[in-house]
């Protein structure tokens, strides 16, 4: 087994940035890493393919995990480890090259019987104290088809008993107030005990895909990159769990000639505790994942909450002219654009889903026309479809979805309204390809918001999937849509939404630039419960809500309208409401807090986000809670906010106690409400805190910025 000495002694065989992948002949291993995480992989008997070590190079550290294979599946009924004990595999190849602007290692294990070969990758981007790891199946000839199940991203024993996770959207009706949604959670393992976080449908209807081990140095964390069903499943052994990230349920078959990559996960370290998981994870995101393209934070107004399906030409130029004047930088038409829309009720946007036909009653002259407004007010147009699903008033109807691309469930659309388009079967995913396609082309929005309200695991026969795989084939079909949609469009910003979070994960962060969190985007309670919840994963400027005019917090008579707005600053600011009717004292009070959070919006974009509370609860009772708070560090200025909302109306005083600053850095430290408050150095701000006092008068949302002194 190679040590930590060891690593200095290794012939390098590519690098990138501080990524590099060595080998060391003597030992016959290989380790992939970077100044912050060094994976050793190599052999066992029969050369098994097995995890040896994890190192942190900047202490010589080894976490405690146990050695083992780290990956298997099940091959024709047959569940086989990457080893040479199994009949017909024979290690055939091992190499290290560039790829996406980090490092990959990959061993090939080849069988002779079947004319297949499994590749097994492992990639490290500069920076990030993380592995992406997947495994792809190379059919070759013209074989019969080849089933594949038990697949497996990651499988690990890590030393530790307490697990954590954040949970996930857990329903989506915004008229029911819902305490679990996104609430952070942890749990020590009595010994032998099992459990498992997954979703046997969209990513994180019931948990966010993703889990974090408390290590005695350190922080594992892991998680996956895929939109459909997963499952990561702990088991206590002594002192350790047995961690295994797999999408189980699910048998395919790959033809002759063809290639199967099943999802990606990874899995990565952190020093401390799991409060710094996110700054571990964002390199991995910024550039794994996205590939260096940035997130960016616009201020959004979009018209569903304040207009439903209610829309025409007339409505929305006022509309548009209003809220450029806000200070609005994105506007956004959401759902009934299109023929039918509106038919049953206001909110009715199902009916005329899958028309794809513009109202031209509504909107005599296209919406280009508003696209070409917006723009002229110094905007970016937005525009909402929803690609997946469909009326089924206008299946099979010329030009239109027929009813054999539809999906079932035990012969069941699973609604007597609408249906899924199955897009694992290429007909009905090239149909939606066209029609979505010729939209942007004549729309040219700057935005599209790709929504999923509704969810079926397809097991129709005559599709291109087969009983077992028909969530597996719809993401897959899902993921060449988006792939395609990024190609022709690369500079257009796309919004996840699923119902609001049900698809919140490390896939569709891949393909999207904002995700819209939760249809219940009120009280501020809730928001804030939501945004210290899932910040605990993904980055602040991901994440957006709205503020809108709800019956327990009214933006025209509120008790504390600014604390309704800075409750959303944390994130993504949005905004829905009849800005043309809004009174004018009103009106210029809302364009201020827009400037404000237009000046704190750089940390924002690129803060990572560490709660310094326990976390609010989500229906808006304290619970014994008197004050909330989160703070945003962006770690290449060194500048970071606080937010810090008064939760219990008795306590009228709170100290906080800002983390992650430059101990020796001067700061400057402010309040958007009372101005300058003086400077510090970053340790004493870190050691005594700030004390706020919340005046009989004044907001009970507060919100502090500490800038580094030039």
């Amino acid at each position: 087994m190679m040590g930590p000495s060891r690593l200095l002694a290794a012939t390098v065989v590519a690098t990138q940035g501080d990524a590099v992948v060595s080998r060391d002949e003597v030992a016959g291993s290989w380790t992939i890493g970077n100044a912050a995480i060094a994976v050793t992989y190599g052999f066992a008997t029969g050369r098994e393919l097995v995890l040896q070590q994890i190192v942190d190079p900047r202490t010589s550290q080894r976490w405690p995990i146990t050695d083992g294979p780290d990956v298997s599946l099940i091959l024709q009924g047959a569940q086989i480890k990457l080893s040479e004990a199994n009949a017909g595999l024979r290690l055939s190849e091992m190499s290290a090259d560039t790829w996406n602007g980090g490092v990959r290692l990959m061993f090939v294990y080849s069988q002779s019987d079947l004319g297949a070969a499994i590749r097994r990758f492992y990639v490290c981007y500069p920076g990030a104290p993380v592995i992406e790891a997947w495994t792809r199946i190379d059919v070759v000839g013209a074989s019969d088809p080849i089933s594949i199940g038990g697949m497996t991203a990651w499988d690990l024993t890590v030393s530790g008993a307490t697990a954590r996770w954040v949970n996930g959207i857990r329903g989506d009706n915004p008229d029911t107030p819902n305490d679990e949604a996104f609430t952070r959670v942890s749990r020590v393992l009595a010994s032998g005990e099992d459990m498992a976080l997954g979703s046997d449908r969209r990513s994180s209807e019931q948990y966010l895909p993703f889990v974090m081990i408390d290590g005695p140095s350190g922080e594992f964390f892991g998680g996956s990159m895929w939109s459909g069903s997963w499952q990561i499943a702990l088991t206590r052994r002594d002192q350790s769990l047995h961690v295994t990230l797999a999408y189980p349920g699910v048998t395919t078959k790959v033809a002759g000639g063809q290639s199967l990559e099943l999802p990606h996960g990874f899995f990565g370290v952190a020093q401390g505790t799991a409060d710094n998981v996110p700054a571990a994870l964002r390199p991995f995101i910024d550039v794994g994942i996205r590939q260096g393209r940035p997130l960016a934070p616009l201020v959004t107004y979009n018209t569903w909450f304040a207009h439903g399906t209610q829309i025409d030409e007339t409505s929305m130029a006022r509309e548009i002219d209003s809220t450029a004047n806000l200070g609005v930088e994105l506007f956004v038409l959401d759902a009934g654009w299109y023929v039918g829309a509106g038919a049953g009720g206001d909110f009715d946007f199902e009916s005329g889903l899958g028309s794809w036909q513009v109202d031209s009653d509504r909107f005599p002259h296209g919406l280009r026309a508003l696209r070409d407004l917006t723009q002229s007010r110094g905007m970016r147009f937005g525009l909402w479809v929803e690609p997946e699903r469909v009326s089924l008033d206008t299946v099979g109807r010329p030009g239109l979805a027929p009813e054999g691309w539809l999906a079932t469930r035990d012969g069941s659309y699973g609604s007597t309204t609408t249906a899924q388009i199955c897009l694992g079967t290429a007909a009905g995913r090239a149909w939606v390809q066209q029609q979505l396609f010729a939209l942007l082309d004549d729309v040219q929005p700057d935005y599209l918001k790709w929504d999923n309200n509704f969810w079926l695991n397809c097991n129709r026969s005559g599709h291109d999937h087969g009983a077992e795989d028909g969530n597996f084939a719809h993401v897959q079909g899902l993921y060449a849509l988006l792939h395609a949609l990024r190609d022709r469009y690369p500079d257009m910003l796309v919004e996840d939404s699923a119902g609001g979070g049900s698809r919140l994960d490390f896939g569709w962060l891949r393909y999207s630039d904002v995700a819209w969190m939760d249809d219940r985007t009120a009280p501020s309670a809730a928001v804030r419960h939501n945004l210290e919840g899932v910040t605990a994963v993904f980055p602040p400027s991901y994440l957006l809500s709205f503020v809108i005019d709800h019956e327990e917090e009214s933006i025209f008579d509120g008790a504390d309208v600014p604390l309704y707005l800075r409750s959303r600053w944390p994130g993504i600011l949005g905004m829905t409401c009849k800005t043309p009717t809004l009174p004018d004292s009103l009106f210029t009070n809302l364009g201020v807090a827009i400037q404000t959070y237009q000046a704190i919006r750089e940390i924002v974009a690129n803060a990572n986000a560490e709660l310094l509370t326990t976390q609010m609860v989500g229906s808006g009772h304290p619970g014994g809670l008197r004050w909330d708070a989160i703070q945003e560090l962006d770690p290449n200025s060194g500048n970071a906010v606080v937010f810090a909302y008064q939760s219990d109306q008795g306590s009228a005083r709170f100290t906080v106690m800002p983390r992650g600053l430059r101990p020796d850095g001067a700061y400057n430290v402010s309040s958007v409400d009372a101005g300058v408050l003086g400077s510090a150095q970053g340790g004493a701000l870190m050691r005594d805190g700030i004390e706020i006092v919340q005046g009989a008068e004044s907001s009970r949302a507060h919100v502090l910025i500490l800038t580094v002194k030039q």
